[in-house]
């Protein structure tokens, strides 16, 4: 005869069977993964891995290790050393990697009205991904003449400069601190919100608009340190949107292949501007650049995404991120970063944003909120979207920040 205690692990056993026999949630609109029943055991586990690496990568001596593959790192760094020079420099792409690219960004903003956007990626066969925005205060928002056709432009071979016949040049002079952005070229006036359902030979212009020459020389320097995603990213922030995922050898082998080298640095962004006839002089921003080295980067891979950057007046400086490349490794990753006015860094624990209720059906609300989590703070942030231009992109944003203690 069973006593009370063998019924009772009976029933815990059957029930377990019964917990553990139990699917995990279908994906909410068939894109987004939701925390399944294991989700605790594989956020810790993946919590503990990423914290070992990144502690193993802090305690590792410069002389104790060779120079890390930039174009072959994995989350907390491979165990090699990563040199400031040859994190911003440019970087050959290799050339069995069909998708390699090098890739340098750029913007900036000050409480004027000023803002400023420009990113290259460096790929194969001569040829550079190319966005650029800048609105003007008071006189209007322009783009590249052609990013609204293709915003593949044909590079000019420089072994420092990523630099495009259309007239741009971008180049590191001193690593870390401090960049140099130049353009001479064709700018259109923006027509507002455009949504792209994919690159095409059309040219979709309003006929009436006339590219208008313009130019800029712009000095960039730093404010503070880099923030390496690899070495410094919130173990939190990672474990979490690699927990909600399904897992399989598969998912593993995709998170490798596709990794990329990724750092960000905040800064400022003087220099001077011509649009047609207009000049303007001395226009300080605030800015944040960052460079990514990868073996495989794909833009279709990126469903959605949606990037927060924020400079409030005390000088702290924000970047809160999620990102959805579902057909990758993440339905939905998590990461951020803040830099308080004496330059210290803070990764951000977590960010919620409900990313599925914001613009999934291509209508992004004018005001949201979403709150974020770094170090002891829980921050709450209102947001209200002023203006956009092409690429559906917010560009400006007027934004509450509070925080307050956990």
């Amino acid at each position: 005869m069973l006593g009370a205690v063998g019924w009772v692990l009976i029933a815990a056993l059957g029930y377990f069977i019964y917990w553990v026999a139990q699917p995990d949630p279908v994906p909410f609109l068939g894109v987004y993964s939701r925390p399944g029943k294991w989700y605790w055991l594989k956020f810790r586990l993946m919590k503990l891995v990423i914290a070992l690496r990144q502690r193993s990568k802090k305690n590792k001596k410069s002389g104790d290790a060779k120079k890390e593959d930039l174009m072959n790192s994995q989350w907390g760094g491979d165990g090699g050393i990563r040199d400031i020079s040859e994190l911003d420099k440019k970087h050959d792409l290799p050339k069995d990697k069909k998708f390699a690219g090098d890739c340098v960004f750029f913007d900036g903003s000050n409480r004027d009205g000023w803002y400023f956007t420009l990113g290259t990626a460096q790929r194969h066969d001569d040829i550079i991904n190319l966005f650029l925005i800048i609105r003007v205060p008071g006189f209007g928002t322009f783009v590249d003449d052609k990013m609204q056709i293709d915003t593949n432009a044909k590079s000019i071979q420089s072994k420092n400069e990523w630099k495009t016949a259309s007239g741009f040049s971008i180049e590191c002079i001193k690593p870390m601190e401090e960049w140099r952005l130049s353009f001479k070229g064709k700018l259109l006036k923006s027509r507002g919100a455009c949504i792209f359902s994919e690159n095409g030979e059309e040219d979709n212009r309003n006929k009436s608009e006339i590219p208008i020459d313009a130019e800029f020389e712009i000095a960039w320097t730093n404010f503070g340190d880099y923030f390496d995603f690899d070495t410094e990213c919130s173990p939190t922030a990672i474990a979490h949107s690699l927990a909600i995922e399904p897992w399989s050898r598969e998912l593993f082998d995709r998170m490798r292949a596709s990794h990329q080298t990724h750092y960000e640095q905040f800064g400022f962004i003087n220099g001077s501007f011509k649009i047609g006839n207009q000049t303007w002089d001395g226009i300080k921003l605030t800015s944040m650049r960052d460079h990514t080295i990868t073996g495989y980067r794909r833009w279709s891979d990126i469903r959605r995404y949606i990037m927060m950057i924020y400079h409030l007046e005390d000088g702290t400086c924000i970047h809160t991120s999620v990102i959805s490349m579902p057909g990758v490794v993440f339905s939905q990753l998590e990461f951020g970063y803040i830099i308080t006015p004496d330059k210290k860094k803070i990764a951000v624990d977590r960010v919620h944003f409900d990313l599925p209720m914001h613009g999934e059906d291509k209508h992004f609300p004018k005001k949201f909120a979403y709150s974020f989590t770094a170090g002891h703070l829980h921050y709450d942030v209102e947001c209200e979207i002023i203006e956009t231009c092409s690429f559906k992109m917010g560009l400006d944003l007027a934004c509450q920040v509070k925080n307050s203690e956990k």
